[in-house]
């Protein structure tokens, strides 16, 4: 009997742990591959981070949990499918938030909501020779994490302003 038991908690092991956020489950299965530019900002570096800049910058990082990206020049167009069939798979809770296909390039933006808090923003930026995936993490404010296209200089980012203020 108790091995009964432990073998039915076994199976539902998977079940008790935290979720792992999509760009976090692609970065573990691509992070190491060398056709990819991985960036990693922690809780702690958007910590520092806020404690140096001005009021504005604290109040639009200071509720992030941690800022990934990946970007490859080669097979832009497989991971930019691997992606999509994770974001689609709604067991995981993603809502397109925003799509922009125009010419060679398809952008979109995604959302996972906890109890109606933005938990995780993903976006998503395929031109046929690159592809981009990036991810934040923590309790978002859409509104604020928008000003971030002002900030920062990745491609694909300057459409986070575009969806949320339009």
């Amino acid at each position: 009997m108790k091995k009964a038991i432990i073998l039915i908690l076994l199976c539902f092991w998977g079940l008790w742990l935290p979720a792992q956020n999509l760009v976090e489950e692609f970065s573990n299965r691509y992070g190491n591959d060398s056709k990819f530019t991985v960036v990693n900002v922690s809780a702690k570096m958007f910590s520092l981070i806020s404690d140096i800049t001005d009021p504005e910058t604290e109040g639009i990082i200071k509720d992030l949990t941690g800022f990934k990206l990946l970007r490859t020049e080669q097979d832009a167009a497989r991971y930019y499918r691997e992606v999509l069939a994770l974001l689609g798979d709604s067991r995981k809770g993603y809502e397109e938030l925003m799509r922009v296909q125009k010419e060679q390039e398809d952008v979109r933006i995604y959302v996972r909501e906890v109890k109606g808090v933005v938990v995780e923003l993903v976006l998503m930026v395929n031109n046929g020779s690159e592809f981009v995936l990036m991810g934040f993490t923590g309790n978002i404010d859409l509104k604020k994490i928008s000003k971030l296209s002002k900030v920062v200089n990745v491609k694909g980012v300057e459409y986070l302003d575009k969806a949320i203020n339009n």
